[in-house]
């Protein structure tokens, strides 16, 4: 098999021991996949342990406190223990694999809310270059967000996706209703650095449910069904929790197409809570309420996307659409690095998932005899010579995975 593509980022947060995040090569594999299979990502998925889970949170758990004002000297608790515990976790496994991990420690000094004092936010970054399209970024990982993601702007990162895992462990919702078997991505739906002229473009065409973040969660939904058993995506048409906010939301700010996993069902007094009993109720985010298989689902989806995407070429770019008066749909792209094929995908406007598909060899543009363009949403995919599926990228600036940095606007 080919080796690794893209860059592959991890970051460790060692503020809360069920979350985690990811930025990738973003992607979308569609409801209607090519027949290939994988049998490596079943191997990837095999691979992840409950336990080996547990033990990195108990490790974590261990120093008491990572709270953005705890120590920052101290070698057993606090935040500045976790980070370098983290650090030097990553070193043992970059020894392991023969130095493939550059880790780096990006920081921002911060005030604002619940942050009452200056203090330094430093993120815990380990990189694994790729082999043949290096430039392409992947980041496992609102201020630590924003550390990473204002550094991939600076560092000039082709950042693809980000997969912000953020209360991913528990089972039991505060109704005490039990769900292990679904994980919820979250996705935006129009781009948050939209400009005035492609929402209006976007509006008249459409274009409200293919952002790249939508378009990825549809991807982590497909290898979920594809790959793992007992257990899928169910995707939430929203950037985030209704009128809350996550790690992702910086990264769709700079322009990054981003998604969140959460549990399926939340129980409220174990976030954002200080450890304690009141009136028969034990708040806190506690060890003893993390459900490990399940955590270990949601790890072997994630760590499986990451793999699916990292293989893959990059989305096509420069997708344009036509066929306006007209009975057939006309589609051409931009040649993607490292793509043997390509595949083109539609959907009726109102299905949740792509319907659809059919490969065009290495050919760059298309014509769908007889397919009206009114009627159906489209997009094309790049496929690896191994038959690794990229992204499927919406037309126009509304599906690009490539996105400006955004516009600053001037003070008043």
């Amino acid at each position: 098999m080919e080796a690794q593509k893209a860059e592959l980022i991890v970051r460790l947060r060692t503020l809360a021991p069920a979350g985690v995040i990811a930025l990738i090569p973003a992607a979308v594999l569609a409801a209607a996949p090519p027949a290939d299979e994988h049998p490596v990502l079943n191997d990837i998925a095999a691979e992840v342990s409950p336990d080996a889970l547990k033990a990195t949170v108990q490790a974590l758990v261990g120093f008491g406190t990572r709270h953005t004002l705890s120590d920052t000297t101290s070698n057993s608790r606090g935040i500045g223990a976790a980070r370098r515990w983290a650090s030097g976790r990553f070193e043992q496994i970059s020894q392991a694999c023969g130095g493939c991990l550059r880790i780096i420690t990006p920081s921002q000094t911060v005030t604002g809310p619940r942050i009452p004092r200056p203090a330094e936010v430093v993120d815990v970054v380990a990189i694994q270059r790729g082999t043949t399209d290096p430039d392409r970024v992947e980041e496992q990982g609102l201020y630590g967000g924003k550390v990473i993601a204002d550094y991939a702007r600076q560092q000039g990162w082709r950042v693809e996706a980000d997969l912000n895992n953020d209360i991913i462990g528990d089972t039991t919702g505060q109704s005490g209703v039990v769900d292990n078997t679904h994980i919820r991505v979250f996705s935006e739906g129009t781009k948050a650095v939209e400009t005035d002229r492609q929402a209006a473009a976007r509006r008249y065409n459409g274009g409200e449910v293919d952002s790249p973040s939508r378009n990825l969660a549809r991807y982590i939904d497909d290898l979920a069904t594809r790959y793992l058993t007992h257990f899928s995506a169910a995707m939430v048409y929203r950037t985030d929790r209704y009128s809350r906010g996550g790690d992702q939301v910086p990264f769709l700010e700079n322009g990054y197409p981003a998604v969140r996993f959460t549990e399926a069902v939340e129980n409220y007094t174990r976030e954002h809570q200080d450890v304690r009993e009141e009136a028969g109720v034990r708040y806190g985010d506690r060890i003893d309420a993390l459900d490990f298989p399940y955590l270990a689902q949601v790890t072997r989806l994630n760590a499986i996307t990451m793999a699916s995407l990292a293989w893959a070429p990059p989305p096509p770019e420069g997708l344009a659409i036509e066929g306006a008066v007209g009975v057939d749909t006309g589609l051409k792209w931009q040649a993607s690095p490292g793509a043997a094929a390509y595949r083109v995908y539609w959907r009726d406007t109102t299905a949740p998932r792509w319907e659809h598909s059919r490969p065009v060899g290495d050919a760059t543009s298309t014509v769908l005899k007889g397919i009206i363009v009114d009627d159906w949403l489209f997009g094309v995919a790049s496929v690896s010579a191994e038959g690794f599926v990229s992204p499927v990228e919406f037309p126009g600036p509304a599906g690009s995975f490539i996105s400006p940095a955004p516009e600053k606007t001037a003070k008043p």
